[in-house]
């Protein structure tokens, strides 16, 4: 694990330490667990990000030669 440095209001630390109490867990875990949650997003994930570069053709060899063609149909369709 890497150790960071995170500054929060007070209301939000308070906040925190309370829920950790209430689940019998420290608040470091809570973070790591909010963190975690944000990250699932798609919008942040790497695989996401690799597949619209492939599919663009950046990164990649081959794909569709008529994609231009036919890219309005693939994008809102």
């Amino acid at each position: 694990m890497i150790r960071t440095q995170v500054y929060l209001p007070d209301e939000l630390h308070h906040q925190l330490v309370f829920a950790a109490q209430q689940r019998g867990v420290r608040y470091a875990e809570l973070i790591r667990e909010g963190v975690a949650r944000v990250l699932s997003n798609d919008q942040y994930s790497p695989d996401k990000k690799a597949k619209k570069m492939s599919f663009i053709g950046a990164g990649a060899k081959g794909g569709d030669a008529k994609l231009s063609s036919h890219i309005d149909a693939i994008i809102y369709e």
